[in-house]
């Protein structure tokens, strides 16, 4: 079982599941071939369909390929998307396309079959291909934020776009990617130009469900413009648009829109930011374009959150959340109130990624989440009280062993001449006046009862010490604080737990 951190995530077009991209290793490969190779794949996976809670998230991977096969993104996270097909595709402002580090990114079809070639380094079915952007496509350094969705063209098939917000073009510019072969490229399509509805520094685009949102700057005009966006027009639309004001997230405003973010899943468009002056705090700006209302949230995540994709079609809706090191769900209620609560780790069974020990939740359809089994408590209680029996039925054995050989040693001395009425009862004492004390803080003291006529030889007393010395050890010896005691005396054996 392996642990995986995504590099982003998406919800499936029924806003019921999440697609996330993570990088990993094949532990066992490497472990046994090359230990120094280390995310040598990259790895889609898939959560279970309507989860309760974010607790009951279980994944799986969909697909693997080796990484080196692929353009490298970096700089800032990817944004990725998937269509109803199941084609999941990433991109970045940076990548190993070239030298330079242009945009770039990938895609993977499970509807393609897997080249013969490439057999070897893919896991699933499938196939993976890198995609680069066009000469002049205009994703440079202005671009505030990007967005990227399938529309349906009027064949019914699946247009991938890529919306860009700002940028040396100003407005909106929209890309679509196209293919020579086996090649994908991005090539610029239209250009909404600045004005109008927009202000020179437009902030966030974002689209969900035929609808295209773009939020002005949070400095010069707080304004979310709302579009009906069926297909990519020449020129801006102005029937169905709505300008809706987002004074309620003036707090973002502080801030410059550091650490900000814009998504949209259903008919809800989020915006988010961390609220300078107060640590660790984001506030939340929500649009549901559906009834017309907005909300304004504020929540503490445990770090700055790496992934944040909403489900909106459950029965109760949740917004995942992957920080550095825990997940969490989000829900919102009314237009102000959230409530955290803590999400289940991404772990898959396959061996990728970070090697975890305990068993992953079953995955199968259906299945929310799998029973978690024993606590830890639970565990150390089992294991404890397995001690406690070993340690009684050691000593009832003991006890049993020892009476045999007394009963011998006796017939023995009688055949001798002995006395048969001789025994000792050896007795702990604890050492100091307040009989506290751990084992080897104790003394044994033995007292020989005098019998009439009778004076026991002294190597007899010896030996009979050193039999119970030895005895005392394999009964209390190893554990600290014994918490069971055996006493031992003239054929009787005791045993009492002691709590």
């Amino acid at each position: 079982m392996g642990l995986l951190q995504l590099e982003c995530a998406t919800p499936d077009t029924a806003g019921t599941a999440l697609y996330g991209l993570a990088y990993g290793s094949d532990y066992l490969k490497n472990a046994k071939e090359n230990p120094s190779t280390s995310y040598d794949r990259v790895i889609l996976v898939k959560s279970n369909t309507s989860p309760a809670t974010a607790l009951d998230m279980v994944w799986s991977v969909v697909s693997t390929f080796r990484k080196d096969l692929l353009f490298k993104l970096s700089g800032t996270k990817p944004t990725c998307a998937v269509d109803d097909q199941g084609v999941f595709t990433a991109v970045s402002f940076f990548s190993s396309a070239t030298p330079l580090m242009p945009p770039g990114g990938f895609r993977y079809d499970p509807g393609t079959p897997t080249p013969p070639a490439l057999a070897s380094v893919t896991t699933g079915p499938g196939t993976w291909s890198n995609i680069t952007f066009a000469t002049g496509y205009g994703w440079d350094n202005d671009v505030q934020s990007s967005a990227l969705f399938s529309l349906k063209t009027s064949t019914g098939t699946n247009q991938l776009v890529h919306a860009l917000a700002g940028g040396s073009k100003g407005g909106i510019s929209f890309g679509t990617l196209g293919a020579t072969g086996s090649s994908f490229q991005f090539t610029q399509s239209a250009t909404w130009p600045a004005g109008g509805l927009m202000d020179l520094a437009t902030a966030k685009v974002a689209y969900a469900n035929n609808v295209l949102y773009y939020l002005g700057s949070m400095l010069t005009n707080p304004t979310l413009t709302v579009i009906p966006f069926i297909a990519i027009t020449a020129t801006q639309p102005t029937v169905g648009v709505k300008s809706v004001s987002t004074q309620g997230a003036s707090g973002c405003a502080a801030s410059a829109g550091v650490g900000s973010m814009a998504v949209a899943s259903g008919s809800r468009f989020y915006y988010q930011c961390a609220v300078q002056g107060i640590p660790n705090s984001i506030l939340l700006y929500t649009y549901d374009s559906a009834s017309s209302t907005s909300g304004v949230f504020m929540y503490s995540p445990s770090s700055t959150a790496r992934v944040f994709a909403p489900l909106p079609n459950l029965p109760q809706p949740f917004i995942f959340l992957q920080t550095d090191n825990a997940t969490h769900g989000l829900v919102l209620s009314g237009n102000s109130t959230s409530s955290q609560f803590p999400g289940a780790p991404v772990v898959v069974k396959d061996a990728i990624g970070t090697e975890q020990t305990e068993a992953a939740p079953d995955p199968s359809p259906g299945n929310g989440r799998e029973s978690p089994g024993l606590s830890s408590a639970s565990q150390l209680g089992i294991g404890a009280f397995a001690v406690v029996l070993l340690i009684v039925f050691g000593s009832i054995y003991c006890c049993w062993t020892n009476k045999i050989k007394r009963d011998r040693k006796r017939k023995k001395e009688q055949q001798d001449g002995y006395a048969n009425t001789f025994h000792h009862t050896p007795e702990i004492v604890p050492i100091g006046d307040d009989g506290a004390g751990m084992l080897g803080t104790h003394k044994m003291v033995y007292t020989v009862p005098e019998v009439k006529g009778y004076t026991a030889p002294p190597d007899l007393v010896q030996h009979e010490q050193q039999q119970q010395q030895q005895h005392l050890p394999h009964v209390l010896g190893y554990h600290p604080r014994p918490n069971v005691a055996t006493t031992v005396g003239d054929g009787l054996c005791t045993t009492a737990v002691v709590r």
